[in-house]
């Protein structure tokens, strides 16, 4: 699995990778380099996509508590939304 295979598909590194992981196999150094980026990535955008979440969350909270003549069903289902996202991430 070489940097073209990185390049090309990083989905197809992540399950070759957990395939090898889960076989008992040793990943050489290139490969535990590689997916050692690939989860630092996907840690990084988990992270982001969380923050996100709940910013928008605490907005529409804070909305909904200081101007509840503005309450919307959107707002509503903005909150239910990302509460439910983020109840499933915990």
């Amino acid at each position: 699995m070489g940097k073209a295979l990185h390049d090309s598909d990083l989905v197809r590194l992540t399950v070759r990778s957990a395939e090898l992981l889960r076989a008992g196999e040793a990943l050489n150094q290139e490969e535990r380099e590689q997916t050692a980026d690939e989860l630092d990535c996907m840690a990084a955008s988990t992270r982001r996509e969380l923050r996100s979440c709940t910013v928008s969350l605490l907005m529409h909270l804070l909305e909904i508590e200081f101007q509840p003549e503005r309450r919307s069903r959107g707002w509503d289902l903005t909150v239910a939304n990302h509460t439910l996202h983020l109840d499933v991430a915990r």
